[in-house]
């Protein structure tokens, strides 16, 4: 996914070999405060991102979206100290997505790399079974984008 404007855009997306399959269409645009990708780019953006969301009113997609805000603005802290975001049933129940910044040569985050799967495969404390290679995926493609930290 890539921060296009004020939002976040799904760029591509592989498909993993189950024959179920839960993922996010290509061009499908993400709310910055429901989902992993958003709140990477709220934390790692130079853009300005979370003082414009400061002006909007946070909609609620399920029962667990955050819309307050203050709230918002501490899972965002945490986030830049954990280095990856999540996002457990707050777009969709059920569904969980994790995410990892990608950083150019400039240091900027360009985009994030992201699991999105069932609660069952992807649940609220991932661990490093789904973490380790995540995080090492997105240091790799900010690594070939000259990123060096």
């Amino acid at each position: 996914s890539r921060v296009i404007g004020r939002t976040v855009t799904v760029l591509d997306t592989i498909t993993g070999p189950s024959p179920v399959e839960i993922g996010v269409k290509p061009g499908s645009d993400l709310p910055l405060h429901a989902s992993a990708q958003g709140k990477i780019a709220l934390a790692f953006s130079r853009r300005g991102l979370l003082t414009a969301l400061r002006r909007q009113k946070l909609t609620a997609m399920t029962d667990r979206t955050v819309t307050d805000i203050a709230v918002l603005e501490q899972q965002v802290a945490a986030v830049r100290v954990a280095g990856w975001a999540g996002a457990y049933e707050e777009m969709m129940l059920g569904i969980n997505g994790i995410a990892v910044p990608v950083f150019d040569e400039a240091g900027e985050c360009v985009a994030s790399l992201a699991v999105v799967g069932s609660i069952q495969f992807v649940p609220e404390q991932p661990g490093d079974l789904l973490l380790g290679p995540l995080i090492e995926s997105g240091n790799a493609m900010s690594t070939a984008l000259g990123y060096r930290p």
